[in-house]
């Protein structure tokens, strides 16, 4: 139960501005809307809708009714592009339902600064290509463990072809 906190947290969190106050926000308004009342999942799920702005079936579906725990493989590369660099890769998804959902963080590091962002990935296999300014000096993928999965990461400079 602790992980799906965490995870819905880690959802709502701006990675870039180290900012907690939108999973903050919904948690308030869980207790303020339910206090002193006896709760249900489908309770708390409307919550959490609420503040996504979307229906979060699936993530409850996966994360809070089912057990898979997904074999997540990232391969990436930093391919030169016209106006800077691309991020290009694929992720794959082993060990989990066909129609299987990850939203995935990352953080790019420079000397400029940070940047994050999600990958939403979906099925066995997702291509990403983020355009962007200057070449990171970093690539992290998942920071803070965002997500549960065993994860393996690698460049591939094959993928930005």
């Amino acid at each position: 139960g602790g992980y799906v906190l965490h995870m819905l947290r880690m959802m709502l969190y701006d990675l870039s501005r180290d900012n907690d106050t939108r999973f903050i926000n919904m948690m308030q308004d869980f207790v303020r809307t339910y206090q002193q009342q006896d709760v249900s999942t489908a309770d708390f799920k409307a919550i959490v809708d609420k503040h996504f702005g979307a229906d979060m079936g699936w993530f409850f579906r996966q994360w809070v009714y089912g057990t898979e725990i997904p074999k997540v493989s990232v391969r990436y590369a930093l391919a030169e592009a016209a106006a800077g660099v691309d991020l290009a890769g694929v992720i794959s998804l082993k060990g989990v339902s066909p129609d299987y959902r990850l939203v995935l963080p990352f953080v790019l590091r420079s000397k400029q600064g940070r940047l994050s962002g999600k990958i939403n990935a979906r099925g066995e296999s997702t291509r990403f290509r983020i355009p962007l300014a200057v070449k990171p000096e970093e690539v992290e993928f998942n920071p803070l463990h965002a997500m549960l999965c065993e994860l393996e990461v690698r460049t591939d400079p094959a993928v930005a072809r």
